[in-house]
């Protein structure tokens, strides 16, 4: 069939015309899917609220992203699974899998959680955000070992006020959030922050696996010894910070260098840590549930088995004559219902690790005299208050330390989080309301509070 030309001519207009407005509509709809940049929120179920930020930026394959939750003390945590279409925009978080839709009209993202029963939903909304400190990788010697790690700087004049973080029994380094966090919270509070691997871990030299615990306070001393180095710091402003395990090297550290302002200790121990072993066999059996086909709670008897036990594998530690008697308790304890909460090493060089860690923090918490803050959790069951504050009070009296404060903080264990649950028994608002799970209310503010106290 002939077509005119002119009807040709018409026809390649319309089509280009509406290739256009095909390409037109595909672009707009992907510009619109521009989300690079801070977003604040919250999530909500039924009513109740926790904060959330999110920073989204573009990379050459799509988008990638961390998240903040700041009442958990958590911040910069990397978004997982993130997908980014021109309809939709998902991602893992804290709370699980979220499908979400963007809204450019009001710069919005919205979304839920449908696999909980109410939905969890979140809701963010593009702000501008104020830097307030920058991350500066740094590294540091210790004796023949580089150390690594970040130094986080507020966004203020210098010199600044710094806390050392030292981590506890973890073997992640800074990659561990409930770490890195502290630094963050620090730096956004107008106070520098190091936080650093130890040996053997993330980026630094050596092996932890045969670190000694003396091997791990002096590299806390060669940290001191960095930041003091350093022309933008108030040396006479510098804190430690010791968590769990950091709590027995803190004040050891403090001590071998002098040149300490002040100590917090986030469950730090103030018994030894042989005894504290025990302690956490003791408690953790005083808590534990045995499963439906068992009693609720383990006999006095069998806590006193379990502790019986632990005892001699200590002593055999510094008498290996006692190997054979070892051998027949854990023969016994392998066979008994509380074998998983106690060791079971059926070699001496498996049991003389503990030599590594024969410590008891008497002498060094009976010498300190500079500010000291130290919080427990009241259902903490590796480092118990019942076992604890009292033996700390009463160092800090022989000390003479009159500027030590102990705080027990009411329902949280040594993670110190409340843990999420539903308030009132029912979902009836607002009576009835989801709780959130949170690090224990006032924690942060009796942190910031202490330094900001003896940083002048």
């Amino acid at each position: 069939m002939h077509i005119p030309h002119t009807l040709k001519s018409n026809r390649i207009a319309f089509l280009f015309s509406l290739t256009l407005i095909l390409f037109a509509t595909v672009s707009s709809k992907q510009a619109e899917v521009n989300i690079a940049g801070h977003w604040e929120g919250a999530f909500s179920r039924f009513g109740a609220i926790q904060d959330v930020q999110l920073d989204f930026s573009q990379i050459d394959t799509g988008y990638t992203a961390t998240y903040s939750i700041p009442d958990m003390i958590l911040y910069r945590r990397p978004v997982r699974n993130l997908v980014v279409t021109p309809d939709s925009i998902s991602f893992r978080l804290f709370w699980g899998g979220f499908n979400c839709i963007y809204t450019p009209e009001v710069d919005e993202i919205t979304g839920e959680n449908s696999k909980w029963n109410p939905s969890v939903s979140i809701h963010l909304k593009r702000t501008y955000k104020k830097d307030r400190f920058r991350i500066e990788p740094i590294k540091f010697s210790s004796s023949s070992l580089t150390l690594y790690g970040d130094m986080l700087l507020p966004d203020r004049k210098p010199p600044y006020p710094v806390v050392i973080v030292i981590e506890g029994s973890s073997t992640e380094g800074r990659k561990l959030w409930t770490y890195r966090s502290i630094g963050d919270l620090f730096a956004q509070n107008g106070i520098a922050a190091l936080v650093y691997d130890k040996r053997g871990v993330g980026e630094s030299d050596g092996s932890l696996d045969s670190a000694s615990f003396d091997d791990l306070t002096n590299d806390a001393v060669a940290a001191i010894d960095y930041v003091r180095s350093r022309s933008d710091i108030d040396i006479n402003a510098l804190g430690l910070f010791g968590i769990s395990q950091g709590g027995w090297i803190a004040p050891l550290a403090a001590r071998r260098s002098g040149q300490v302002s002040f100590i917090i200790n986030l469950g730090g121990p103030a018994v030894s840590i042989w005894q504290q072993e025990l302690d956490r066999v003791e408690y953790s059996m005083k808590a534990g549930n045995l499963g439906e086909n068992e009693p609720d709670k383990f006999s006095p008897e069998e806590i006193a088995a379990a502790l019986e036990h632990l005892r001699l594998g200590f002593e055999v530690v510094k008498k290996p004559e006692l190997w054979n008697e070892w051998m027949q308790s854990v023969k016994t304890a392998g066979s008994s219902r509380w074998a998983s909460y106690v060791a079971l090493d059926s070699s001496l060089n498996e049991l003389q690790y503990w030599l590594r860690y024969d410590y008891d923090p008497a002498f060094t918490l009976k010498k300190t005299k500079i500010p000291l803050l130290a919080l427990f959790g009241q259902n903490d069951v590796l480092v118990p208050p019942s076992t604890n504050v009292g033996q700390l009070e009463k160092y800090m009296t022989e000390a003479g330390n009159d500027r030590a404060k102990i705080v027990v903080f009411p329902g949280v264990g040594h993670d110190f989080f409340t843990g999420a649950t539903l308030v009132g028994g029912d979902w009836n608002w607002p009576t009835g309301f989801w709780r959130w799970n949170r690090r224990a209310p006032g924690l942060a503010d009796s942190i910031l509070a202490f330094v900001r106290q003896y940083s002048h």
